[in-house]
C-alpha cells in the first residue's frame, strides 16, 4: 500500500459506505481531498496528500467509530422498540373509560368484549340484559343495559386499543427510520 492510501478490513455485513461516512471523514479532515470505494470487505480511502502517522491514527478512530455505530444500531433500535412495546402494553392495561367507569383491556377482557359484541343480539333475544360487569379495580360495576350499550362499550374499547397501538406503531416507525443512535434517542415516548 502506498503512503497516500488508507485501507481497512470491515467484517460486519451491516456496515456500508454512504454519504454519512463521507461527511464524517470530511469533518475529520476538512482540508484533505479524498475518494472512497468499497472492495469486497475492505474500504479504501485515497487521499490526494500523504497522511501523517497522526492522521492515520485519527482516521482509524473515525472508521472504528462509524463501524461501531452500524454494528450496534440494529440492536439499539430493537431495545428502543421493546421499551415502546412495554409502554404500549402498560397503557392497554390501564383500561378504558365507558359510561364514567374504567373497564379492563387485559387480554381476557379484550376477548370478553369481542364475545359480548358478537353475541349481543342473541343475548338480547334471550333476555340476558341487563348484564353487570366489574370495573378495572373491582371496586365498582357497570351495567350493560341493551344491545346499543354493548355496541358502544365494544366500539369504545376497540377505539382505545387501536389508538394506543397506533401511537406505539408511529413511534416504532420513527425508530426504524433512524440512521444513528442519536436519532433513535430523539424518539421520545411521552404517551
Amino acid at each position: 500500500m502506498s503512503s497516500h492510501n488508507y485501507a481497512r478490513e470491515i467484517v460486519d455485513e451491516h456496515w456500508n459506505i454512504d454519504a454519512r461516512f463521507a461527511k464524517v471523514v470530511e469533518a475529520a479532515f476538512p482540508s484533505k481531498q479524498f475518494s472512497l470505494a468499497l472492495h469486497g470487505t475492505s474500504v479504501a480511502l485515497v487521499f490526494q496528500d500523504t497522511l501523517t502517522a497522526g492522521e492515520v491514527a485519527t482516521l482509524d478512530t473515525v472508521v472504528s467509530d462509524h463501524v461501531a455505530l452500524f454494528d450496534l444500531l440494529p440492536e439499539y433500535k430493537l431495545e428502543k422498540q421493546h421499551v415502546i412495546d412495554a409502554r404500549t402494553t402498560e397503557l392497554l392495561f390501564q383500561g378504558f373509560t365507558y359510561g364514567g367507569k374504567v373497564l379492563s383491556l387485559s387480554i381476557s377482557a379484550q376477548s370478553y368484549w369481542t364475545n359480548l359484541y358478537q353475541a349481543r343480539n342473541i343475548m338480547a333475544a334471550a333476555g340476558l340484559f341487563p348484564l353487570t360487569i366489574n370495573t378495572l379495580n373491582d371496586l365498582d360495576t357497570y351495567v350493560v343495559v341493551s344491545v346499543a350499550d354493548a355496541e358502544g362499550l365494544y366500539q369504545t374499547a376497540l377505539g382505545t386499543m387501536t389508538s394506543r397501538l397506533a401511537s406505539g406503531t408511529a413511534l416504532k416507525s420513527q425508530v426504524r427510520a433512524a440512521a444513528t443512535k442519536a436519532e433513535v434517542d430523539a424518539v421520545v415516548d411521552n404517551r
